[in-house]
């Protein structure tokens, strides 16, 4: 029975290689995804603390452990990176700049520009941030009109038929 689930096995992935190499389609989505996986590890690397994210604690507990808090860590960069990107298009968009869906989907969450990892921080718990905006949208609801060269709108207002 294992010899018939190696050799059935053998047949799919062939089949799956074969179908790769036909689909030009496919292979972008497999090589986008890829992208998306491998730069998902270069900010967990990123963001690992010491040896160079080197794991150097032969428990196994330990290991584990490592794991969870720079995937805690990198969580929680990724949706304060989102929360901020948001906020910065929702202003763009206030002051009449057209946010075009297609450059949208290009941004990174894994940004580490502006992220200081070492550094002193302060903890303050009375401090409430400001509540997260899911609602209002982060790309421009208009078709684009007439942007100028800086990516104003420069159209002028049309009044909005009744409903």
């Amino acid at each position: 029975m294992a010899r018939v689930n190696r050799e059935l096995g053998r047949v799919r992935r062939t089949g799956l290689l074969l179908r790769i190499m036909a689909e030009a389609e496919l292979r972008a989505v497999i090589q986008r995804e890829t992208n998306k996986s491998e730069q998902f590890n270069r900010f967990l690397k990123w963001l690992a603390f010491g040896s160079a994210g080197v794991i150097r604690e032969n428990d196994r507990a330990a290991q584990q452990k490592a794991l969870k808090y720079n995937l805690l860590i990198a969580n929680a960069m990724i949706f304060y990176n989102t929360v901020m990107l948001s906020k910065d298009l929702r202003t763009l968009i206030k002051h009449g700049y057209y946010i075009d869906p297609v450059c949208v989907a290009a941004l990174s969450p894994y940004a580490t520009k502006d992220l200081e990892r070492f550094g002193k921080y302060t903890l303050n718990l009375a401090q409430v941030p400001d509540p997260v905006d899911y609602s209002t949208p982060v790309v421009s609801q208009l078709p684009l009109r007439d942007v100028d060269q800086t990516g104003m709108d420069t159209s002028p207002e049309q009044p909005e038929a009744p409903v």
